[in-house]
């Protein structure tokens, strides 16, 4: 039977919304009636798209503003096309609006032909059930979580990894994410409990793209990979929406900052405000800062203190940074040759690795020691006094807010975000790249207690609240659509 039918005209709401012998919805349109029975539904609906993205959502939404019902639709065909869709309303959702929206995310026009919902079978609650309390978690559960893919095109563990991996480490309810590797990436470590593939290919991407067909894809760094999943969307082979994460200005052969405009891109986050201001396009701009765990990096008693060989000096630095050329650890080295009283504590592995345990040994340097790669890496964080880096470029260096977030004092060079970052705070200072001004600066006396650091931390790099931040922006309006006033109108637009 019959409950909803295009053809009743005076049973709709509309916005935006042509109502003739059919419907033509604008960007932003909307139209909508009522379902007052509870029970199991099917509905039929015969679209097709007249320009721009072809996207639009039916939706059920109860009288709490809970969303029972969530199917997004997106065709770029011109020709048309049948959907059949199955939900259900249960008593204690009351009346419910049954809703198609083209909400901000839709970008042109389209037609819809025919639609009719019918009701199939009727549902009635024991009387156990009607005492049940439902939490209102318990209802926004109910909306689709968005298919989104993760696109991670190089082999190189770096800053824009370890960003991935502590957002991805708090799991989204409303996301249902899969990691595509071009190449092996120690990133798969940390990131095993969500699925994931290692292509090796272009074209194995291309097809995994084309036969997922996901609602989202998130993408970074390179400019191969932006140009590839952009002219699978020119050709329409892919109606997924891109997500661009700005990392760094950093400029390589393959670096994406080196294109000053955007297209197709719904929404860029970027990591800090100082960066993206240039690239020019339509899309949508969101800061999402570097996270961190600011459980696991805090200050602790640490038993590496009662090691015998970090008892014999003045002070203790630590230099957590991948052995690459760009990360300057030459000059490091070259000061703490002239620093007999401290020690320097370098960790992390990289394709230098060799050459530098190749100059400590010739120089018969004590009070260097270079660790590699270190798991526990947060521990020794609690044995430094102070955190030295002494990058030639860097984004916004993970390794400075994981000290800040253990109190200890920052020495670093003034190079890429850093500055625009965290400023002039207590406890953060900046080198020169001259060794006789930089000797004088790390003679001084310091604090190696800095409470101000690890609150900055907390406020502005918080990983699980950060998470929830990413999440929401990547599931945009699909994660939950509800009234400002339940007593008006409902109103087009994207609410969380």
């Amino acid at each position: 039977m019959n409950v909803l039918d295009l053809k009743d005209k005076l049973i709709w709401k509309t916005s935006s919304a042509n109502f003739n012998s059919t419907v033509k919805i604008n960007k932003r349109g909307y139209f909508y009636s009522i379902l007052e029975r509870p029970g199991e539904y099917r509905g039929r609906i015969l679209s097709k798209n007249i320009s721009g993205n072809g996207l639009y959502y039916i939706r059920v939404i109860s009288e709490d503003k809970a969303t029972l019902f969530n199917k997004k639709i997106k065709f770029t065909s011109k020709t048309w096309s049948e959907i059949i869709f199955n939900f259900k309303i249960s008593e204690i959702h009351g009346k419910c609006k049954f809703l198609i929206t083209r909400d901000l995310e839709g970008v042109g026009r389209i037609e819809i032909g025919r639609l009719s919902v019918a009701l199939k079978k009727t549902i009635k609650l024991n009387a156990k059930d009607k005492i049940k309390n439902f939490s209102s978690d318990d209802l926004t559960r109910c909306s689709v979580a968005v298919k989104t893919a993760v696109i991670v095109p190089y082999g190189i563990y770096g800053g824009a990894e370890v960003y991935l991996k502590n957002i991805f480490k708090h799991k989204p309810m409303d996301l249902d994410v899969e990691f595509l590797f071009l190449k092996h990436n120690n990133l798969i470590n940390h990131i095993s409990s969500y699925r994931h593939s290692v292509l090796g290919s272009l074209n194995k991407l291309k097809h995994k793209l084309i036969m997922e067909q996901y609602d989202k894809v998130i993408f970074y760094n390179s400019k191969m990979i932006y140009s590839f999943i952009l002219n699978l969307k020119n050709e329409n082979l892919i109606n997924s929406d891109l997500v661009e994460i700005y990392h760094s200005n950093f400029r390589w052969s393959d670096s994406l900052s080196s294109i000053g405009y955007r297209k197709n891109i719904l929404k860029i986050i970027r990591i800090s405000d100082s960066l993206c201001n240039n690239i020019k396009g339509d899309f949508l701009l969101k800061t999402i800062p570097v996270s961190i765990d600011v459980d696991l990096f805090s200050k602790k008693e640490t038993p590496l203190k009662n090691l015998s060989k970090f008892k014999r000096h003045k002070k203790i630095f630590g230099l957590v940074a991948r052995l690459s050329p760009e990360k300057n650890i030459d000059y490091a080295i070259n000061l703490f040759e002239h620093l007999p009283e401290y020690k320097l504590v370098i960790i992390g592995d990289g394709p230098l690795r060799s050459k530098f345990q190749d100059i400590i040994k010739e120089r018969a340097l004590k009070n260097i020691e270079l660790l590699g790669y270190k798991e526990n890496v947060f521990e020794y964080y609690n044995l430094f006094d102070a955190f030295l880096l002494t990058s030639k470029f860097e984004g916004t260096p993970i390794s400075i807010i994981e000290a800040m977030s253990c109190g200890i004092p920052v020495f670093s060079t003034d190079v890429g975000e850093i500055k625009n970052t965290f400023g002039n705070l207590d406890g953060i200072n900046y080198l020169t790249q001259n060794t006789s001004k930089d000797l004088n600066i790390l003679r001084k006396p310091f604090n190696t207690n800095y409470l101000n650091l690890r609150d900055y931390v907390l406020k502005n790099h918080n990983s699980l609240v950060n998470s929830r931040v990413f999440f929401e922006e990547i599931a945009g309006s699909s994660l939950l659509y509800r009234q400002v006033d339940h007593s008006k109108e409902m109103l087009s637009g994207q609410y969380f």
